[in-house]
C-alpha cells in the first residue's frame, strides 16, 4: 500500500489487517483516518513518485 504525503509523493507502508468481512477490511496499523492512500496504479509506483489525486467515484 502507498500512503500519499502532503507534497503528493508516495511512501510504501505495510499494513496489518485485523479482520475482513466480505470486501471490507479493518486495518490495524500504519494508516489512520484521514490519510490518503493509492487505490489504483500501485504497480507503477516507486517510493517518492509524484501522484495526482482524483476524487473517488462510487
Amino acid at each position: 500500500m502507498f500512503l500519499i504525503k502532503a507534497d503528493n509523493t508516495v511512501d510504501p507502508v505495510t499494513v496489518r489487517v485485523d479482520r475482513t468481512y466480505h470486501e471490507y477490511s479493518v486495518i490495524e496499523s500504519s494508516i489512520k483516518p484521514g490519510d490518503k492512500i493509492v487505490l489504483d496504479g500501485q504497480v507503477m509506483l516507486r517510493p517518492g513518485s509524484k501522484v495526482t489525486i482524483k476524487e473517488f467515484e462510487k
